[in-house]
This record gives structure tokens, sequence and C-alpha cells, in this order.
């Protein structure tokens, strides 16, 4: 069994057809995945982000974060779902919802009254992952 795939270039699957593209994106591949960090490199993650949310009129809920990013470099941002009294285990990949470079995200399949729980967490260049934010939960 293999714990992940990396391909040089993806290109090529283009030219196999659309139905073969989404095939593997919705049954192999519909997750979010991150690279291995390189702690031979750098093993110095950033800080953690500190979480807010506001719930918008058109009943998606907004999540804002600020960083306190002090090396200058870009970073990425992992947003992270829970529902319910499901653990909160930042292993699983299914449930980060997006990946940005913004410090905000709009969660559109936000079900108001879902008990939805949240936190987002700072990477580098190097994919060295900071300690979660805060949590945040849809009771507003």
């Amino acid at each position: 069994k293999a714990d992940g795939l990396i391909f040089y270039s993806a290109s090529s699957f283009h030219k196999v057809g659309k139905s073969f593209s989404d095939s593997l994106r919705e049954h192999y591949f519909s997750t979010i995945a991150f690279p291995p960090a390189m702690p031979w490199l750098d093993n110095k993650a950033p800080t953690a982000p500190k979480l807010y949310s506001t719930q918008k009129e058109d009943g998606s809920l907004l999540l804002q974060w600020t960083e306190n990013n002090t090396s200058g470099e870009a970073l990425k941002f992992a947003v992270y779902r829970f529902e319910g009294a499901e653990p909160m285990n930042l292993n699983n990949p299914e449930n980060i919802i997006a990946l940005t470079q913004n410090t905000q995200f709009k969660d559109a399949q936000y079900i108001p009254g879902k008990n939805f729980r949240y936190m987002v967490t700072a990477l580098d260049r190097l994919w060295n992952e900071s300690e979660p934010s805060n949590t945040v939960d849809d009771s507003l």
C-alpha cells in the first residue's frame, strides 16, 4: 500500500480527456495533501494564526485570521473543518477544506446549526506546519 503519490509532471492528464481527469479527482485525489516537510533544510514552523469568524447575510461563514509572520516569506494557510463531536484530527486530510495564501476564507458549504468547528494552520515554503490556531465554532 502506498501512502501517497508524486508526479513529476501532470501536464499529460489534459490529453487523456476530461472524464478520466474528473474520475481521478473524485475517486483518488479528492483531498488536499501536503508534500512532506524537509527538516534538513529548515524545521522552524511559522507561528499559529489567530482565527475569527463572521456569519454573512448570504448564509455563508467568513473565516479570517491574523498571523505574526516575522520571516517575511509567503505563507500558505490550511483551513480545517470538523463536524459535531468529530475528533479534531489534523492528520486526516479529509478535514482540510481549503489551502490558500489569503488570510480569509468563505465557507460556502456552511450550514447554520450543523455545529462546525474550524482551525487554521500556517505553512511555509518548505511545508513546515504551525501549531493550530484557536478553534472557532458556528455558535456565533
